[in-house]
């Protein structure tokens, strides 16, 4: 439900910061929350290395409906990569606790493109 902008998670190639693609590795934080109403995030992910991409987003799903509701800098896209979720940064974890968490409290380094591939349901 809020999300700030930041640094220092770490760089990837290609990462737009604050919205402009002159800064590389910015980072947002993202909260969901599943509810009876909605038990999936609305997103897909792919591991690539000790990240996951995001592949795929769901505009009527939780993670599109943040989209909407936070600064245009701060919109998550298809190509971001997921440092961690609720504290843990490998990839397998991350993809657990999107699958199983009630709550997730994520930190996606902001990033142009992307692979269209996906392997999970977050």
């Amino acid at each position: 439900d809020g999300g700030r902008g930041g640094g220092g998670l770490g760089d990837s190639a290609g990462c737009r910061g604050g919205g402009q693609s002159s800064h590389p590795g910015a980072d947002v934080e993202v909260k969901l929350h599943r509810n009876m109403s909605s038990l999936e995030y609305g997103f897909m992910v792919m591991p690539d290395g000790e990240c996951l991409v995001i592949t795929w987003i769901d505009e009527q799903g939780q993670l599109g409906r943040w989209n909407r509701s936070c600064p245009q800098h701060l919109v998550v896209q298809s190509g971001d990569r997921i440092v961690a979720v609720n504290t843990v940064t490998d990839a397998e974890g991350m993809r657990t606790q999107l699958l199983g968490a009630l709550e997730c409290r994520m930190h996606i380094l902001q990033c142009e493109g992307g692979d269209a591939s996906n392997i999970a349901m977050a």
